[in-house]
């Protein structure tokens, strides 16, 4: 799945206050290739070319062929994955995410006057993103 013309909030329970560059590690996690890719990209990639790419990376996959990176890509969407609504950029590191008309994406951090503006546009479909816990039954 992929939106268009969307924003997706932080995550309501979120403990980020701001947007937080994940930590780079020995082994890069799914936050910090997902930041990086975005960062480095912004709004040329869509939400299936980040997952594709940090799946790559992840496996230190190389191809010798567009074909092969094709099928590859193919096998890859085969099973289904979550969208970026259970990112952890949304749900941990405080970054609301922005796709544009053609699903091309950018983060913002949410305290940023770009976040909010983006949080109250009209022209937008608004999506919050996935809590990291269940709500309580009160």
């Amino acid at each position: 799945m992929s939106y268009q013309n969307t924003f997706i909030r932080v995550s309501e329970d979120t403990k980020a206050s701001a947007g937080v560059k994940p930590p780079m590690k020995e082994k890069p996690t799914i936050a910090s290739l997902e930041y990086q890719i975005i960062m480095t990209h912004p709004y040329e990639k869509t939400e299936a070319d980040v997952q594709f790419e940090c799946e790559v990376i992840r496996k230190g996959m190389s191809f010798s062929t567009s074909k092969e990176e094709i099928e590859a890509r193919e096998t890859f969407f085969a099973k289904p994955h979550a969208c970026f609504r259970s990112s952890p950029l949304v749900k941990t590191y405080g970054f609301g995410i922005h796709y544009d008309e053609n699903g091309h994406i950018m983060i913002y951090g949410m305290e940023t006057p770009a976040y909010q503006k983006l949080a109250q546009d009209e022209k937008l479909i608004i999506k919050k993103g996935m809590r990291s816990n269940r709500k309580k039954k009160e």
